[in-house]
This record gives C-alpha cells, sequence and structure tokens, in this order.
C-alpha cells in the first residue's frame, strides 16, 4: 500500500516520491519519525527519474544550453546527484542527447495541470514534456479514479513558492537534539541576514534517497532563480552545497484520509498514483491531503 503524506511533492520515476512538510525546529527524537516514513515512500522507486530529469533540464536551460559538464557545474552537479540516486545511465544520456538537438530547448517545456476530484481530493501534475496533448490525456486517464476534472480552480487550494535545498556537509543534522536544531537554525538565520538573503522561512527535510537531514530555504516563486543562485555564490562560506532550486507548490489546507473510514477513497487514489508509473513526462505531483493509516 501506499502512503501519503501533507505538502507533499511527489516525484515519479516510476513512482513517486514525496517531499513532506519536516517541521521548522525538529528535535533528535522526531527525526526517526521523519525518517521512518521517508523509508516507506522510498519503496516507491519511481521518485528518482522524473525528479533528476527535471533538475538536468533546468541546469542546461539555465546555462545557455550548454551540456558540457567542465564548463556548466549546475549540469554535473545535477547529473551526480541523479546517478548516487541509481538513475540509469541510459536515461541521462538520452536526455542529454535530446538537448544536442538544438531545437530541443523550445521542444521540453514546463506544464501545470491542476486536479480537482472527489471530496475535494486536489493534485497539481507537474510535467516537463514536448507534447502536452498526450500529457493531459495520461492525466485524464489516471484522475478517473477519483472522478478528477483538470481545472485552473484547483490551484487556488495552494501557494506557489520557491525553495533552496542545501546540504550541510560537515554537520550531522540527524543526530541534533532539540536545543541544538533550535539553535542551528537560529544561527543560519541570522548568517542568512547578515549576506543579506532573503527568504521566509527554514525548515529541516530529508535529502533525496539517504537518511540525511538538511536544509530547505524558503522563498517568493519569483525570487526562487535568484536566491538560489546567490546562496550558490556563497556555499563556501556557509559550509553547505546548494542541491537544487525550484518552484514549488503548498497546499493552503491539509485533508485528512481515514484509510478505516474511507477505504474507497483510499483505494481509488492508489489506484491513481499506480497509473502514473508509466508517464515519463512527469516530474512531480502536489496534493492536499494525506491518508491516515491507523485510527486510535
Amino acid at each position: 500500500s501506499y502512503i501519503y503524506v501533507h505538502t507533499i511533492m511527489i516525484r515519479p520515476t516510476s513512482l513517486l516520491k514525496f517531499q513532506e512538510t519536516t517541521l521548522k525546529k525538529a528535535g533528535h527524537s522526531k527525526w526517526q519519525n521523519i525518517l521512518h516514513r521517508k523509508s516507506a515512500q522510498d519503496k516507491l522507486k519511481a521518485a528518482n527519474i522524473g525528479k533528476y530529469r527535471n533538475l538536468i533540464s533546468i541546469a542546461i536551460k539555465e546555462n545557455n544550453n550548454v551540456i558540457d559538464t567542465n564548463i556548466n557545474f549546475d549540469l554535473k552537479n545535477a547529473i551526480d546527484r541523479a546517478m548516487e540516486s541509481n538513475v540509469p545511465k541510459k536515461t541521462i544520456n538520452a536526455l542529454l542527447e535530446k538537448y544536442k538537438n538544438k531545437d530541443a530547448s523550445n521542444a521540453l517545456k514546463q506544464y501545470i495541470y491542476p486536479v480537482v476530484g472527489k471530496n475535494g481530493v486536489t493534485l497539481i501534475f507537474d510535467c516537463l514534456s514536448e507534447n502536452p496533448k498526450h500529457c493531459m490525456s495520461e492525466i485524464k486517464s489516471c484522475v478517473k479514479n477519483i472522478e478528477g476534472t483538470i481545472t485552473q480552480q484547483g490551484l487556488h487550494f495552494f501557494e506557489k513558492r520557491g525553495e533552496v535545498m542545501l546540504d550541510f556537509l560537515n554537520e550531522d543534522i540527524a543526530e541534533f537534539d532539540d536545543a541544538k536544531s533550535d539553535e542551528f537554525l537560529d544561527n543560519l538565520t541570522l548568517t542568512l541576514l547578515d549576506l543579506e538573503i532573503e527568504f521566509e522561512e527554514l525548515e529541516f527535510q530529508p535529502i533525496d534517497n539517504s537518511e540525511k537531514i538538511g536544509v530547505r530555504v524558503i522563498t517568493t516563486f519569483e525570487d526562487t532563480k535568484k536566491i538560489g543562485h546567490l546562496l550558490t555564490s556563497k556555499q563556501e562560506e556557509l559550509g553547505c552545497k546548494v542541491l537544487q532550486h525550484e518552484v514549488t507548490y503548498k497546499a493552503h489546507d491539509i485533508l485528512e484520509i481515514s484509510k478505516e473510514q474511507d477505504p474507497a477513497l483510499v483505494k481509488a487514489i492508489n489506484r491513481c498514483f499506480q497509473e502514473t508509473q508509466s508517464m515519463t513526462d512527469l516530474s512531480g505531483i502536489y496534493t492536499n491531503f494525506k491518508i491516515i493509516e491507523n485510527e486510535e
């Protein structure tokens, strides 16, 4: 069975990756809960291809379509992370081959498809494709399970925001207790303010398919690229590595769906996500719900 956690960015490769909302000031006792949920999510192995396909494409587009990793360091970083997360080399090479074509940058575009389904279940499909009609057709097929309809009204249930993911190379944040985690975020906040880096919030967040904890810097969606590049220029000073910057969607309110009380809806949601496995152009899915496994 699949476990869905709120403020999710589900990224398929064969299936999904969940990007949870982690606590801003989470203590040592809470890390295991975060990582336990993540471990269950990692069983959905399709998470990587869609995510890293998107990161590689962004790295190429934002660097004038340069695919030489000796020049385009963002691309090298994206490819290294993809390889570390077991994305097949042939998948990476196929994407790079596509960008060797001078028309590739125009062919591959991002498409956002909001879907509103049964009982207010809302999804945002984030696709990177050269064939939007095909994407829409696949999405319609998937969301039939939840009686979903593609509609721009679905965007009203989400906040559009920017996120920059940081890996603090010399810090084992997962070992921090409550006091140290608080102190770490307080010090990072002051450092970013001193560097005149604008942001709205800091959150702890598991990194990729590891048990390592990083920090997610939240900013306005308009400033995502600017803040991402600014943080990249300050990596040495901050003692971190910028892993990615991206525009995401966070649900305003979270629907709680009980597996015990509404098994039919849970089953329909599972079928919907199972069908996304074949969607090669899907970069991610944002949701506004969580499924509660056990009632106390």
